[in-house]
């Protein structure tokens, strides 16, 4: 009877444990990442340098730092400019910027940091977005959002006018596919 009463107490306090763990993973899974949202015109603390390179996307709440081409980057909550179009701000062409969409952590405040395109989908036709680049501004209007297949990466193909374009996986992972967001230019 005893060895009997002992199992049940074990069973129990096995099943609260994997609850409480469950419970906790369900929380971190369906966490959005939360940003506050940033003044409309991307526009910094008022007599402040300009940053060297910083990405700003206002509806968002996003303001992170541009790295070129250092993929691992990514993992520390910054953009990575894709080279291989050739594009920036000052010269134009196809400026393309990747950045993580979902990444898990069992620390909320860590998924918040590298998670910096979670809400990309959300973006519209006429959102405005704001490149700092070389301690000058440059503004972008969102003129089309989609999404492609995974190896599709003809969204990268430079491009003679300037465009601004970002892209994460979907909340599927990378082999479902990115979503792609093109900006242009705007006054």
């Amino acid at each position: 009877m005893l060895i009997l009463l002992r199992h049940q107490i074990i069973r129990l306090g096995l099943a609260a444990v994997f609850m409480a763990g469950g419970l906790y993973l369900a929380y971190l899974l369906l966490m959005a990442p939360h940003r506050a949202a940033l003044p409309a015109d991307g526009r910094l603390t008022a007599g402040a340098p300009l940053p060297d390179r910083q990405l700003v996307i206002p509806r968002l709440g996003v303001q992170v730092n541009i790295v070129a081409d250092q993929l691992a980057q990514l993992d520390h909550g910054l953009v990575v400019q894709r080279t291989g179009a050739g594009g920036n701000p000052a010269k134009g062409g196809n400026f393309v910027l990747v950045g993580h969409r979902y990444v898990f952590s069992w620390v909320p405040a860590r998924v918040s940091l590298v998670s910096v395109f979670y809400d990309l989908d959300k973006l519209k036709t006429g959102d405005a977005i704001t490149v700092y680049w070389q301690h000058k501004r440059y503004h972008y209007t969102v003129s089309r959002t989609y999404q492609v297949k995974p190896g599709q990466l003809s969204v990268e193909a430079p491009t003679t006018g300037p465009k601004l374009t970002l892209y994460t996986c979907t909340l599927q992972g990378q082999a479902d596919g990115r979503i792609v967001v093109e900006a242009r230019t705007s006054s």
